[in-house]
């Protein structure tokens, strides 16, 4: 018979259930809350201001509240990272609740695809930023890691408030 895990035997969750948790809670906020991003329904001209600046507001905040948090990691608080990418999981949720990859289609009104450009580059900017590893200190290549790092971070706030001057003229 298969000996319980120690977390499990204790009282605490496993590993793995408490990851699945994490990550469902991460992939579109809080479960049974419903977020500007949820129920759009395209037309063939997209969406009309009305219908999606809510949810193109809920993205921006979002992106408002991650840039301290990216700027801490960048000075070097590790705690900031866990944080940061809790946030970043939290606007992909928004993204792919408001349609993903369908938010780069050109749409009837100019001024929002141009919103979903700026957003949908900050997103990736962000993406490439987390994806590059940070070596430890001392190793060959450390430098360049780090400092292609925080260039991706700060390509992707530079694109985050060119989307939020955006949206503020569209409001």
């Amino acid at each position: 018979m298969a000996r319980p895990s120690r977390s499990a035997s204790r009282g605490g969750w496993p590993p793995a259930l408490l990851l699945s948790v994490i990550l469902l809670l991460s992939c579109g906020g809080p479960l049974g809350k419903k977020v500007p991003c949820d129920g759009l329904v395209y037309k063939e001209y997209g969406l009309s201001r009305t219908e999606y600046l809510p949810c193109a507001g809920e993205m921006i905040a979002t992106m408002d509240r991650m840039r301290p948090e990216i700027q801490a990691l960048l000075s070097g608080d590790r705690s900031a990272e866990s944080r940061a990418r809790a946030m970043y999981a939290e606007l992909g949720g928004l993204i792919k609740s408001a349609g993903g990859r369908n938010l780069l289609e050109r749409w009837e009104d100019s001024s929002l695809s141009s919103l979903n450009v700026d957003i949908w580059n900050a997103y990736t900017h962000y993406q490439a930023g987390f994806i590059i590893p940070v070596i430890a200190t001392g190793r060959s290549g450390a430098t360049q890691a780090q400092e292609a790092r925080a260039d991706e971070f700060h390509a992707a706030n530079d694109r985050a408030y060119q989307a939020k001057n955006v949206y503020e003229g569209l409001r």
